[in-house]
């Protein structure tokens, strides 16, 4: 494709990470937020060295600044490697924000995010280092067009999706939810994996829900009666929650019982939306089941 440069991603945590063996111009870390716990700590200078892990000695790295202690040992690993360390600064992510307002944007823009507009003021910053003749205008400008699917997607009229699946992302999902719906019913369709916190990660959606349905995940999923247990704890507006096991059957008696001004969201894990949604029987399985056979 006469490409310059590429962008690989790394799996959960980068210290242990396969791709380390391959050459690099840069690492870009875009956040330091709650996310796999259960393979990368529960303290947050725990989940800092593991993503930390992916520096690359005397090749620059870029992130979000995170808190005081996670910024230590970034600067103390970067000491170790003689690595250069960018962080994106408010002012930045500021100056973005000033900028998107002279331009317009299609509603499934992935710009349209406030959590996607910080990703995206990083990767200005990086692009920035290695092509300063590209001015930020132009970026915004080619951004405009760009979706992903599964991040606010409306796959139907009234029923929208997005993959959030920890707290962080579902705090940015619930933004975004609230800034474009402010005023709509809504109506959630969760689902949860691989021993997250249902209190944790869904606290946030009983703030603004109408009404929850939850449905059960069959890959490392958390029990829909769990999400149930421990929701019903902090629901304090005394939202109904309901107990669907099977994601096709919460998607369809959602959509049954949807009233005319109401959306309906599904979220809290992927592996939810492929079974709500998957049309192909034998992919579906495959994905509910990846891992059984063990070797």
């Amino acid at each position: 494709h006469e490409l310059e440069r590429g962008n690989l991603e790394t799996g959960s945590g980068a210290r242990y990470e396969l791709l380390s063996v391959l050459p690099v111009e840069a690492v870009v870390m875009t956040s330091l937020g709650y996310d796999h716990p259960h393979k990368l700590g529960e303290k947050q200078w725990q989940r800092t060295l593991e993503k930390g892990g992916a520096m690359r000695t005397q090749k620059p790295f870029f992130s979000v600044e995170p808190s005081q202690e996670s910024a230590q040992i970034i600067h103390s690993l970067a000491h170790h490697l003689k690595t250069p360390v960018y962080w994106l600064t408010s002012q930045e992510q500021e100056t973005l924000q000033e900028r998107i307002k002279h331009h317009s944007f299609p509603p499934e823009a992935l710009l349209q995010g406030h959590h996607q507009r910080i990703n995206a003021a990083l990767g200005a910053k990086v692009i920035h280092y290695f092509y300063p003749e590209i001015s930020l205008d132009a970026l915004i400008q080619s951004w405009k067009p760009v979706t992903l699917a599964g991040r606010f997607e409306e796959i139907e009229p009234h029923v929208f999706m997005d993959v959030a699946h920890n707290s962080d992302k579902i705090k940015s999902f619930i933004s975004q939810v609230q800034s474009r719906f402010a005023d709509r019913k809504k109506t959630f369709i969760i689902g949860l994996s691989h021993e997250r916190s249902p209190e944790n990660v869904f606290q946030p959606l009983l703030e603004i829900a109408d009404k929850i349905y939850i449905a059960d995940i069959h890959r490392m999923g958390v029990s829909a009666q769990f999400i149930a247990q421990e929701l019903k704890k902090i629901n304090k507006r005394n939202i109904p929650l309901i107990i669907e096991p099977n994601p096709v059957n919460a998607l369809a008696r959602a959509k049954s019982e949807r009233r005319k001004d109401e959306l309906i969201f599904l979220t809290g894990s992927l592996y939810l939306i492929d079974q709500a949604l998957n049309p192909d029987p034998y992919l579906k399985n495959l994905n509910a089941t990846h891992g059984w056979r063990k070797m």
